[in-house]
């Protein structure tokens, strides 16, 4: 180990984290500058004999900025990945720790050279503590055995795991006129992908040109028509699902059509050439910071069931917690229907007819809230269902301060009858030996608070948002929309040939 004033750089620390090593190495960053984008910055890391080039992730920018982490500081490495860029091994730094500041450097490290060599491999995530340095034999078994895996097709298939769809892949699921019909082969074929060749969901990030993961679809959204001043068009989304995490993959116009009928919720399939950015927190409760958007090249391939991945996955919020989130925050609450309204429609801008219903959720944090389900959320479940007080599980739903606290499903939310999850039979077991008895206190103000079945919560004219009435297209039918709505005036145009405000009459009585 390289030492300076008690300080002790991991030996090996670069060679182990360029061969996928499971550490957490001490480095100290060599130099820093900033990417031709102006928006990342790549560090040099040493470990006192070596050097490698990373990337730091976009939270740390900050970091650099302020002197929080800078040339000569001593770090430790606590989470990161690899990427390939240009045959080009780079380290992804994503979480660290600062143990000194301040350093004289340490050692007169050499840029390390790494074999240029696909590393579209499962890679380490959350890198543990390895008290042996350099490359294990395992891990050169790993790199010696490395395959590059072709994009974009190949000739020799083996139709083992299921059916490829990709860059050359007729409309609406036609058979490709290259493969039988038996083997269900879409479009162009790849080479199978092993195990240890699929990147994991928690590994994505925008450095990376290849990648290939192996994901559940959880949640497939209806399809939505956009319009802006670039034009209009479709799009859709989709949850993915592995063992080490979420991503959203969202598609668009001529990706729509390619593969929106074709992906079925539940299914496993493998994905690749999406285009990987920061995550829009605003329509989703995925905890990863980036999410896929896939255009009509990319590859997809049905794979067999894969019980190592779950069907679903929740971070449940207590009731009595939402008023802790912030508006616009998507959330995944559990609890039981207590109440609920009948179904009304609303017409859009399009004269199409959007419907809406409230409910009243409750669980054993003794609060309840008032939950206005929209469109397609509004009739999923039927009264003899909702009548039982079921057990509802709501994935990625947005938190609102309308009536002090709501939610509001959007496209994307997932709403679920007693899902898979240990909380339903708590849930289940607490409502029949006291909650249907007790008293909640509510989160949404103007509840009408009935005890069961049918209820209208809210007050005919209930006060909303202007994100609910941008969202829903109020105002914009045939027919005028009513609404109730608490703003700030923000700007008043003014202009001098007429002003905004009139002389008021002089004379008494007149108004």
């Amino acid at each position: 180990n390289t030492k300076m004033n008690s300080i002790t750089l991991t030996s090996g620390g670069i060679a182990t984290l360029l061969a996928n090593g499971r550490i957490t190495p001490t480095l100290q960053i060599n130099n820093i500058r900033l990417t031709k984008n102006g928006e990342k910055y790549i560090v040099l890391l040493s470990d006192g004999v070596h050097l490698a080039t990373s990337l730091t992730h976009i939270s740390f920018n900050q970091w650099i900025v302020e002197e929080r982490m800078k040339i000569g500081s001593i770090i430790s490495v606590k989470q990161y990945s690899l990427i390939e860029t240009q045959g080009q091994k780079l380290i992804f730094v994503k979480d660290i720790d600062v143990i000194r500041l301040n350093s004289q450097m340490i050692g007169q490290p050499v840029v390390l050279t790494a074999p240029k060599q696909s590393i579209n491999t499962r890679m380490s995530g959350s890198a543990t503590l390895n008290n042996q340095a350099g490359i294990s034999s395992h891990e050169r078994n790993i790199n010696s055995n490395a395959q590059t895996v072709p994009y974009g097709g190949g000739s020799n298939y083996n139709q083992r795991d299921g059916s490829t769809y990709g860059s050359s892949m007729p409309r609406h699921g036609q058979i490709g006129s290259n493969v039988s019909t038996s083997s269900n082969v879409y479009g162009a074929v790849q080479p199978i992908i092993t195990e240890s060749r699929y990147t994991l969901i928690n590994e994505l990030n925008p450095y990376q040109n290849r990648w290939t993961i192996k994901a559940r679809i959880t949640n497939k959204t209806d399809i939505k028509k956009w319009t802006n001043q670039k034009g209009e068009g479709l799009l859709a989304s989709i949850d993915l699902l592995d063992e080490s995490g979420e991503i959203r993959g969202t598609f668009f116009n001529e990706a729509v059509d390619r593969f929106y009928d074709i992906l079925q919720v539940g299914k496993v399939y493998s994905f690749s050439g999406g285009k990987i950015k920061p995550a829009n927190k605003k329509f989703t409760s995925l905890k990863h910071d980036y999410e896929v958007t896939f255009n009509s090249d990319c590859e997809i391939i049905v794979l067999e069931d894969d019980k190592k991945i779950k069907t679903a996955s929740f971070e449940f919020t207590d009731i009595a917690d939402l008023p802790k989130c912030q508006p616009n925050d998507m959330v995944d609450v559990i609890g039981i229907l207590k109440s609920y309204s009948d179904v009304a429609s609303i017409t859009t801008k399009f004269n199409k007819e959007v419907e809406r219903r409230n409910v009243t959720l409750v669980d054993d944090s003794g609060a309840e809230v008032g939950i206005t389900l929209w469109g397609s959320h509004a009739k999923c479940f039927s009264e003899e269902d909702l009548d039982k007080h079921p057990v509802i599980g709501f994935k990625s739903i947005r938190v609102t301060d309308f009536n002090n606290c709501s939610l509001n499903t959007v496209v994307s939310t997932k709403v679920i009858f007693e899902p898979d999850a240990a909380q339903t039979t708590k849930l289940l077991s607490w409502w029949a030996s006291q909650g249907k008895n007790q008293s909640f206190v509510s989160m949404t103000a103007s509840m009408a608070g009935t005890a069961g079945g049918r209820g209208d919560m809210y007050d005919p004219f209930q006060r909303v948002t202007l994100d609910t009435i941008k969202m829903n297209n109020l105002g914009f039918g045939d027919k005028p929309d009513y609404v109730k709505a608490k703003v700030h005036i923000a700007y008043i145009k003014y202009d001098s040939d007429k002003d905004p405000w009139y002389t008021a009459c002089p004379l008494e009585g007149c108004n």
